[in-house]
């Protein structure tokens, strides 16, 4: 059973292959190839509208809480246009 799900959304413009995104999971892999990140949650946007979600669970429901309410400011303050 696989805990990656994809939900319908908005298709992107480009198929390009995004080199930031690259980067950032390959650095991921290699924390947890080497045994330092033991948990991870994340979503991310397809070329062809879906989204998927990976949940690797953590221990303690208040880290994980706190770390997505922090990512939620961080991408309302940084990457939204102001009203």
């Amino acid at each position: 059973m696989s805990n990656v799900k994809a939900m319908p959304g908005v298709k992107a413009t480009t198929s390009e292959p995004n080199q930031a995104l690259i980067q950032a999971l390959e650095d991921i892999l290699s924390d947890a190839k080497a045994g330092i990140l033991q948990s991870l949650m994340a979503t991310g946007f397809r070329v062809d509208g879906l989204r998927m979600s990976c949940i690797i669970p953590h221990s303690n429901v208040y880290e994980v809480v706190g770390s997505l309410e922090f990512l939620k400011a961080e991408y309302m303050d940084n990457w939204t246009e102001p009203l």
